[in-house]
């Protein structure tokens, strides 16, 4: 994994810590495989208690 890919996604949790973020949505569902709209889903989970860890989404990608 890159050192930007491990940014954006580090920055992506800053900002989910925010109190008012509302996690983006795919816009267009058709154009991306039911496996990425879940890793999509688990990465933006607000509460960190229920995100799975970097470990497991690299599963979940890993399985996509």
């Amino acid at each position: 994994m890159s050192m930007v890919t491990v940014f954006v996604f580090c920055r992506a949790l800053f900002i989910m810590s925010k109190s008012g973020f509302r996690p983006p949505a795919l816009k267009d569902k058709k154009k991306w495989t039911e496996n990425f709209q879940n890793f999509v889903k688990l990465s933006l989970t607000k509460q960190p208690k229920r995100r799975p860890t970097a470990d497991k989404l690299l599963e979940v990608s890993a399985t996509s």
